[in-house]
């Protein structure tokens, strides 16, 4: 069998000398590193200045909206006495409705709704609209369909007159003679974008 003496000097001046190549490159990294780091936070400008912006207040725009005045309004002065079928009754005075936000609105009538069963009964064979006019009154017969005004544009601060006009529709049975109805006609006003 035939041993080999590895106990013989070893050439180590090879490894020592790349050692210290690897070493010494890796702190030229490491300088560059450092120096690019410190010199990103400076600036190479030869003037500097700052200032600060005083604080500002801002308030946000409002919609409002009344009808004489309040913005929950009973209308008085409808007389039922003459609604018969195809015929109307207008509110006597007329309804001031205001525009009391910051911003411009479009008004438009959301629906009329009831309170209870027996309203809702005899309002199925009405129509109540609101329309634009500064004196209220019906047609000369009575006879014509209440129309509603279209979507409305008011302006900040303005002020347009409606009617409001309850008609019984001709094909009203005799089952809602003597009949009341309690109704609420809804209004929304949404902001008019500029």
């Amino acid at each position: 069998m035939t041993t080999i003496d590895h106990s013989g000097p070893r050439h180590l001046a090879p490894r020592s000398i790349l050692r210290r190549g690897i070493l010494s490159t890796a702190g030229l990294f490491a300088a560059a590193i450092v120096i690019a780091i410190a010199a990103s936070g400076s600036t190479y400008a030869l003037w500097n200045d700052t200032e600060s912006a005083s604080a500002a207040s801002i308030s946000s725009g409002s919609t409002g909206l009344t009808i004489n005045g309040v913005t929950d309004y009973t209308v008085g002065g409808l007389t039922a006495t003459t609604l018969l079928p195809g015929r109307s009754v207008v509110s006597p005075v007329p309804l001031l409705i205001e525009n009391t936000g910051t911003t411009p609105l479009l008004m438009s009538v959301t629906g009329i709704s009831y309170p209870n069963t027996a309203s809702t009964a005899l309002g199925q064979h009405l129509t109540i609209v609101l329309r634009q006019g500064t004196t209220c009154n019906t047609s000369p017969d009575g006879s014509a369909a209440a129309v509603m005004t279209g979507p409305v544009n008011f302006a900040v601060g303005q002020t347009i007159s409606f009617c409001m006009e309850v008609w019984l529709k001709p094909t009203a049975p005799a089952s809602v003679q003597g009949a009341t109805a309690d109704f609420v006609v809804n209004l929304n006003a949404a902001q008019v974008r500029p």
